[in-house]
């Protein structure tokens, strides 16, 4: 199936390589680390592959790697040292721990000009212990290894965009460019980058551009920065998953605009992404007989505790009268009664605080009514208004059951339906294009677990030569692949050797489809090099059936 195009006569099998990390946590983070180090391990032409990767574009978890890894590559420092200092720090697994310390130092925050923030505590944190390079050390001209393009992706909350934190091409996106914006790049920490691309929604609070990414906040460029009326209050920039969670759209803009004036040569998209959606389960509620009053009387007994009661002016008065009936008693008859006097004072004391209390009640039960009619009577059509109001009627249970399956479903939808649907279009970008054909290679966690990862179990089957894929491969990838997206290790990681089942993941998987891509080259390909590197790949391939860990540290 030889191309005809000019796009495939272009085509020169491993040359230029374009390496996208999508987001899912350390799960990214440690299954990114495995196929940087086996595209170091396995060579080409005499040298790493790793090598020949000129472009790299990550999201979420996959930019802690891709991140410490342009900064390495950029200093010109060796593979070996790269790998060392990530495995340590997520071997260590204090990234929680002390971005939480950070966050909770109240000191720190009187001498810096970022806002307190949990995720400013990870930015933070990632400075001081990761990568403390910024992009000034990423310009083209300045990078003494082999990458040309980096971009780590996140999302900015003023257009709904993605946010591109790149050192070639346009710095943010194009309904926010401009010459001051570009003009603060160089100052911009990689570790903020990868902050910004690891806050996932719900978890963290967005960060704010410029105002945390700048220190210096009586600077020319930020005081020019903060006059364009789109940076004015800040911009919100969050995790790069909400619109591209595997990093192809940037990847796919380089391409395109590549000064080289050719392609890149091959694209391989890592993707930790799950394939099981857990499915939505709708809140049943209580059986029993609690609750089933109507929610109106349930509010309103609730509410009656705030509000001003007539014992507690009654007890006011008792107290006052108890007061003044023991002055007249020793006014007109010299004897003080201490006993009335002490109770007396007791009650005005009691009293006027619940009166006191009770009507500061009063006032704020009838703003908060007043509040919540008026953003009932703005969000709702007024052809509504009359039928929303039933609901006080509602039992409790009832309620209760409608406020948690809103809640659950929305969830749902913005975690995981959501996201699958931008990933298919995302994913639409390379296989619906003739452009990428054979240029493309996908990369998936559980891919090689044994589990039906498709609706189509067609689509799924493997169909490498001279490749199985033995039990041992299965259940690594399979530990692999049921790690939930977080920021640490629990006690079940730990159990299973979550981080070395994932590295060794990235490298076998890696080692897997690009025998899978070789062999399904079109035979004007097959040079002599390429030859060479599948034999080679199938020779490591004999050592993951019998040790799927055998690389790892090593």
């Amino acid at each position: 199936m030889s191309q005809s195009t000019e796009v495939s006569e272009t085509l020169k099998p491993f040359k230029s390589i374009g390496v996208c990390f999508s987001g899912g946590g350390y799960r990214a983070t440690a299954f990114s680390l495995g196929v940087l180090d086996y595209l170091n391990r396995i060579e080409f032409e005499g040298k790493p592959l790793l090598e020949n990767v000129i472009a790299i574009s990550s999201v979420s978890g996959g930019t802690i790697t891709a991140g410490l890894f342009a900064a390495s590559n950029a200093k010109g420092e060796t593979f070996a040292s790269f790998y060392s200092k990530l495995y340590s720090f997520l071997k260590e697994d204090k990234l929680v721990g002390e971005a939480t310390a950070k966050f909770m130092d109240n000191e720190f925050w009187q001498t810096t000009t970022r806002s307190r923030s949990v995720i400013n505590g990870f930015a933070l944190t990632y400075y001081e212990k990761l990568v403390a390079e910024s992009f000034e050390d990423l310009k083209p001209q300045k990078i003494q290894g082999h990458l040309k393009y980096v971009c780590f992706n996140a999302t900015e909350f003023t257009y709904g965009l993605t946010f591109r934190f790149q050192n070639v091409n346009k710095f943010g996106n194009y309904e926010l460019k401009c010459d001051q914006l570009q003009a603060v790049l160089s100052d911009i920490r990689i570790a903020d980058a990868i902050a910004s691309s690891s806050c996932f929604p719900v978890g963290f609070a967005p960060m704010i551009f410029p105002n945390d990414y700048l220190e210096n906040h009586e600077s020319q460029e930020y005081i020019n920065l903060i006059t364009v009326p789109k940076f004015a209050k800040g911009v919100g920039i969050m995790d790069g998953g909400i619109v591209d969670n595997q990093g192809i759209g940037s990847m796919v803009n380089f391409d395109k605009s590549s000064q080289e004036g050719f392609p890149l040569d091959l694209l391989i998209v890592n993707d930790v992404d799950g394939f099981v959606m857990p499915p939505w389960n709708p809140y049943q509620g209580a059986n029993s007989s609690e609750g089933k009053e109507p929610f109106s009387s349930y509010v309103a007994g609730w509410l009656g505790h705030l509000q001003l009661k007539p014992i507690y002016w009654i007890g006011l008065l008792i107290g006052i009268f108890g007061l003044i009936f023991s002055s007249v008693l020793d006014v007109f008859f010299e004897k003080t009664w201490i006993l009335l006097y002490g109770i007396s004072s007791g009650l005005i004391g009691i009293f006027a605080v619940l009166t006191s209390l009770g009507l500061l009640g009063d006032y704020v039960v009838k703003k908060a009514k007043n509040e919540v009619q008026g953003m009932v009577k703005n969000v709702l059509p007024h052809a509504l208004l009359d039928d929303v109001e039933r609901f006080a009627n509602l039992e409790v249970n009832q309620v209760k059951k409608m406020i948690i399956n809103r809640w659950t479903s929305a969830l749902l939808m913005i975690n995981e339906i959501f996201l699958r649907q931008i990933r298919r279009l995302n994913f639409d970008l390379l296989y619906t294009s003739s452009r990428f054909e054979n240029r493309r290679i996908t990369s998936t966690v559980y891919q090689l677990n044994g589990k039906q990862n498709t609706i189509s179990d067609e689509e799924q089957k493997e169909k490498a030569d001279d490749v199985s894929i033995t039990r041992r491969i299965k259940e690594s990838a399979l530990i692999a692949s049921q790690m939930p997206t977080t920021l640490w290790w629990d006690s079940e990681d730990l159990k299973v050797h979550r981080q070395d089942n994932l590295i060794a993941c990235g490298q076998f998987t890696t080692c897997y489809n690009l025998i899978k891509y070789i062999q399904k080259l079109p035979e004007e390909y097959q040079t002599e090099h390429v030859k060479s590197l599948h034999k080679a790949l199938l020779e490591d391939w004999k050592q993951f059936k019998s040790d799927p860990l055998v690389f790892v540290g090593k």
